[in-house]
This record gives structure tokens, C-alpha cells and sequence, in this order.
């Protein structure tokens, strides 16, 4: 919107239109909210790691959102300003960060 002093809410399942819309995004989930962020900033401060135990062992734990096992290793949700340059982030989209707060564990 261009009028700074108005806000519409939107609420929807379809991620894809967040992504387009948004400047926040609130998510509930099970009557609980998990994460209330800009949307900006869960684009472009979060990332995705990909790799086995000792691989996110090297990874500070302040830096880790949510981790989830899968059948061929760890992926960790991470702040990336708080991860070394070193390792490969993927970039997340707004579903995947759900997925990871519905699915992860800390």
C-alpha cells in the first residue's frame, strides 16, 4: 500500500502469495505464533544448510533455527550473517522457513 498509516491482513496458505504481497509475516500455527518477522528479512537473513552431523556440528548453535534428519543427512534452517562464509547456503523460500518451525527441531 502507499498510504504508510494503513494495513490490510492477509491471511492465506498459498506461500507464494505471501512472498509477492507482504512486508510481514506472522505465522501461527496450533494457536501459537511461531515467527512475526518482515518478509524481507526471512529472504535474506535466513539460508539453508545441507549436510551431515559433523558438518552441522561445525555450525554455532546460536546460528541454527531448526534442524530436520533426512534420508541422507541434516538441513538446518541458519541466520547466514552467523554462519562462516565457507559453507554453502541454500536460499529458503517463505514455505520452506514454515516447513523447517512446523517440522524442525531445536
Amino acid at each position: 500500500m502507499q498510504d504508510e498509516t494503513h494495513s490490510i491482513l492477509f491471511s492465506s496458505h498459498i506461500t507464494s502469495d505471501l512472498e509477492k504481497i507482504a512486508d510481514y509475516i506472522t505465522f501461527i500455527h496450533n494457536g501459537e505464533i511461531l515467527f512475526s518477522e518482515g518478509k524481507d528479512v526471512l529472504l535474506y537473513e535466513y539460508g539453508i544448510f545441507k549436510g551431515n552431523k559433523e558438518e552441522v556440528s561445525a555450525i554455532p548453535e546460536h546460528a541454527i533455527i531448526r534442524k530436520r534428519n533426512g534420508a541422507f543427512g541434516i538441513e538446518a534452517l541458519v541466520l547466514k550473517n552467523e554462519v562462516n562464509e565457507v559453507f554453502s547456503l541454500e536460499k529458503p523460500s517463505i514455505e520452506d522457513i514454515m516447513l523447517f518451525y512446523v517440522k524442525g527441531s531445536v
